[in-house]
């Protein structure tokens, strides 16, 4: 209970006077709460400088004159090595001259509980090792290298590191960004010492005679690592936090670099602290009873937001929430049951949806045609078009049913992939079993000029099939295209079952990717699964990489790369069944990026399958 008081107090001592003022308690009344008030603070406070903020490692990231320098790492709970989280690195203050990694211990737990891989390391300082400021740079840009070159051994994202600092940490921090050179001899230089934001507490920002530090630099270097000699455009997003009475890092320095950076085109921001000296930034843990605590708390919360503001942190961390609305038009029919949609794409002022339809009282899609329908009211309200795609012809893959389409553009052509499943091999009346044996799917597609068709099956039908290897996840069932353009290639994501699981694999279905340079392909299978427990493939677009609704397990996932996932948000509840959204990147030019907003999934109640629309915030 203290520590959640001290983590999430609100009020200080002076508008507890105020309260009290406005409300005419009395002397005794008011000295009562307010000792109460306070007596609860320095328990707070006790409880957390007492408190263990032990690393969970500690790695070596650079040995030089006989010296190991080591990186104090916090992981996320149940952090995997293929999580690719994002990784922020801090370096303690201390004038070059002395310091500890346990300043920022308790920074680095806050941020591992977000999600974030924490890291505080060491570096050379001149009490121990009789070095400068340069050589602290020299370490600081090593940091930040040995990071990203070992960014799959970390589970982190190269793309995603944040070097933080506070006083000469920060400095060193700021030099990783903004200045050029002072690299290690021997290190590669390919891989960039550079961060993807920065995030600085009462930085060292000018080492002339106007900053800190001239004495330690020298006069003939004093604006050799001066940060605020060196901004110029393209430096990373930066945030700043500083206190207007710091006398020994002075407030206008950090103005002046806020002004330059802008000045430069530039990100940046700076939180001014009225009244505050220098560390004012510090925890308890480090800084004991004369730590603010409100002060704390209130900039890990900035801090987090910026990580936000830069995609740098994924906002789908926040809670997810799906709410449902009917349509007209496919919702709802006597006739007609209809499932498994594809993703919606606009084309003129009309969104356009396709999806399986059967003839009731058949809910399967393993007896379904491939219609479609459009709306002109992001999709409340819709009109049936017509059939898109009928039965391919006997003895094809696709001669029984054709079914869960999606759909993509392309150089001006609509792309439409399906699933088809033939005639039971050796079936007397040429039906369909849906037995867990022969009954194989495979992955068709037709291509059109006009979103209306008509639709023309390509030569190379079917584009991808099952593996031949009975334990491979896809050796079954293949199923749920789910499409996007990337690094110049088409990502066809699908889910697989392995015939090895017999009549349970439905619950063990996994997701994968396969890549070609056209949508006719060929296509190359990832080696292996990507996701398990994923029987409806979702993909969209997300922070420059790609994001994955998991339905079996009810979890959101999110890969960088496209490929590495880990767990975004799990336990979801109410999520839609079979889902497609409105994913503008699937049409021409693929450049939309956006998080998911409205899609069409589909319902089965009361013996009846049909579409509704949804949405995700």
């Amino acid at each position: 209970m203290i520590k959640a008081l001290n983590q999430n107090i609100k009020i200080g001592k002076s508008n507890i006077i105020k309260f009290l003022i406005k409300r005419n308690w009395t002397g005794f009344h008011c000295c009562i709460l307010f000792l109460l008030v306070s007596n609860l603070q320095l328990q707070a406070q006790n409880n957390l400088v007492n408190e263990d903020f032990s690393p969970d490692q500690k790695l070596i990231y650079k040995t030089i004159d006989a010296i190991d320098l080591k990186l104090h790492v916090f992981n996320p709970n149940g952090h995997k090595m293929p999580d690719h989280a994002p990784v922020i690195i801090f370096f303690f203050g201390g004038g070059w001259s002395g310091g500890t990694p346990k300043q920022f211990y308790q920074q680095s737990r806050y941020f591992s509980e977000k999600g974030i891989v924490a890291i505080s390391a060491e570096y050379r300082v001149h009490k121990t090792h009789g070095t400068t400021p340069f050589e602290s740079v020299k370490d600081a840009k090593s940091a930040v290298r040995w990071v990203r070159q070992h960014a799959n051994e970390l589970g982190i994202n190269p793309n995603k590191i944040v070097a933080s600092g506070g006083s000469a940490g920060g400095h060193i921090a700021a030099c990783t960004g903004v200045i050029e050179g002072y690299d290690e001899v021997g290190e590669d230089l390919t891989i960039s010492s550079v961060p993807n934001a920065m995030i600085l507490f009462n930085p060292v920002l000018d080492t002339t005679e106007k900053g800190y530090g001239m004495a330690k630099v020298g006069e003939k270097h004093k604006t050799d690592i001066s940060p605020n000699h060196h901004v110029k455009g393209g430096i990373v997003p930066t945030l700043v936090f500083h206190g207007t009475a710091d006398k020994t890092v002075p407030f206008e320095n950090a103005e002046r670099f806020a002004q330059l950076m802008k000045e430069a085109g530039n990100h940046c921001e700076l939180e001014r602290y009225e009244g505050k000296g220098h560390g004012f930034f510090n925890g308890t843990f480090f800084r004991g009873k004369a730590a603010d605590t409100i002060v704390y708390v209130d900039i890990l919360k900035k801090s987090l937001a910026f990580l936000k503001s830069q995609s740098i942190v994924s906002n789908l961390r926040d809670s997810v929430n799906f709410s449902y609305q009917e349509v007209s038009g496919i919702g709802v029919d006597n006739l007609y049951n209809r499932r498994d949609n594809s993703d919606i794409i606009k084309v003129g002022n009309k969104y356009y949806i396709w999806y399986t339809r059967m003839d009731s009282p058949k809910t399967s899609g393993y007896w379904g045609t491939i219609w479609y329908a459009t709306s002109e009211d992001e999709g409340h309200t819709w009109k049936e078009q017509g059939m898109a795609l009928g039965l391919g012809d006997e003895g094809e893959f696709d001669n029984h049913s054709v079914f869960t389409p999606n759909v993509l553009v392309h150089k001006g052509k609509y792309y439409l992939y399906y699933t088809g499943v033939k005639p039971t091999p050796g079936n007397v009346n040429k039906e369909f079993e849906g037995n867990s044996t022969t009954d194989i799917t495979a992955i068709g597609l037709v291509v059109a000029d006009s979103p209306d068709g008509p639709f023309v099956r390509t030569e190379n039908n079917p584009v991808l099939e099952i593996s031949n290897v009975a334990s491979d996840f896809d050796s079954f069932r293949i199923d749920d295209t789910s499409l996007l353009v990337k690094d110049q290639k088409i990502w066809l994501y699908y889910k697989g079952r392995s015939i090895i699981h017999g009549k349970s694999g439905p619950g063990k279905t996994q997701m994968s990717v396969a890549y070609a340079n056209t949508p006719e392909g060929p296509y190359k299978k990832h080696k292996g699964p990507l996701l398990d427990k994923s029987h409806e493939v979702l993909i969209w677009n997300y922070n420059g990489g790609v994001a994955s609704l998991a339905s079996i397990n009810s979890s959101i996932n999110f890969a960088p790369d496209g490929v590495h996932f880990s767990t975004l948000q799990d336990s979801l509840t109410n999520i839609p069944k079979a889902p497609g959204l409105y994913r503008p990147h699937l049409e021409d030019g693929h450049a939309a990026n956006e998080i998911p907003g409205w899609g069409i999934a589909m319902k089965v109640k009361n013996g009846q399958v049909y579409l509704v629309r949804y949405e995700m915030k």
